[in-house]
Parts: structure tokens; sequence; C-alpha cells
């Protein structure tokens, strides 16, 4: 909400070269000149543009670099300086399966979900806001790719899915 505001803007973002979890390193800049709470659960996923050759992206939650974050009653934030730039790190999943994971070589700006994922990226972060302390990377990362068509058994011969993950990734379809 604050980046589609314009108060707030992505200045870069790279990957590390791994496909799920805390992904994409960036900075976020604010552009007011009042300090800024940002909630770590994005309002709406974050669709990252590759401009390397690596995966598209698609981020659900932002810490500071590191992991970092407050927490004051059940808001869980991180703080964004009066015009401030400040380095985070995305929660993030990979889009194209046939790709290669993200480098620091990658930049990505922020860009339109192709038709069908948003759905599941719904389902994903509330699922995360319900569990915050639940690792739902590997079930996660399964759902983005088997909505885009791609089958388990393709899936699990580039990526670990447990059986139990398995079952949670098709939830995240309803």
């Amino acid at each position: 909400a604050e980046i589609d505001s314009g108060q707030v803007s992505l200045v870069t973002a790279t990957g590390n070269g791994n496909s799920t979890g805390m992904v994409i390193s960036a900075y976020l800049e604010n552009r007011t000149n009042v300090s800024k709470r940002v909630s770590i659960n994005l309002t709406s996923p974050l669709y990252l543009v590759n401009s390397g050759k690596g995966q598209n992206m698609v981020a659900v939650q932002v810490y500071r670099s590191g992991g970092g974050y407050s927490k004051l009653g059940k808001d869980m934030f991180i703080t964004l300086g009066s015009r401030a730039r400040e380095s985070v790190e995305f929660l993030a999943f990979c889009v194209d399966f046939e790709k290669d994971n993200p480098t620091s070589y990658d930049r990505f700006t922020i860009g339109s979900a192709p038709y069908g994922i948003n759905s599941v990226m719904a389902n994903i972060k509330t699922y995360i806001i319900a569990n915050p302390d639940e690792d739902i990377g590997s079930a996660g990362q399964a759902a983005l790719w088997m909505a885009q068509g791609i089958s388990i058994a393709k899936i699990r011969e580039r990526f670990p899915v447990s059986y139990e993950e398995e079952r949670l990734a098709r939830q995240f379809l309803r």
C-alpha cells in the first residue's frame, strides 16, 4: 500500500541464489518527512520482475536486513525513518519453474503478476499471517508452481516437497 501510494519506493532488489524464503535483498526508501511503520505482511503480494536470466519472484513479507522487525501487540512491522533508505529482505517465492534461481546479479522491478497466481499467493499470505511460526516455504513454493500447471512429480525432481507439504500446497490451490 505504501509503495502503491508513492510514499515508499523500492530502490533496488536482488536475489541471493535461493528459490524460497528470505531470498530477496532490497532497499526501500521512505519519500516522506515522517517515519513509516510498514507491516511485515504485505497488503497484497509484490510481484518482482527479473531483468536478468533468473526467475521472477513474488514476495509476501518484508523484514529488516537479517530478519528483524518490531512488535507492538499483534502488529508486526518495520520502521522506515523519514527520507531514509533502509536495507530489507523479502520473504519470497520463485515463479518461473524452468529458470534458474535469481542471484545477486539479477535486478528486480515491481510488475503485474501473471494470471492464476494471485489467488494462490493470497491464500499463502493468509496462512502465514494465521500461522506466523510455521515454515511453509516448500508448500508455498510447490503450490505456486502447481498453480501454473507443473506436476508435483516434476517439482520433486528439483525441489524437496514432503507429502505433508504437498497436502498443504493443495490447500493453497483452493
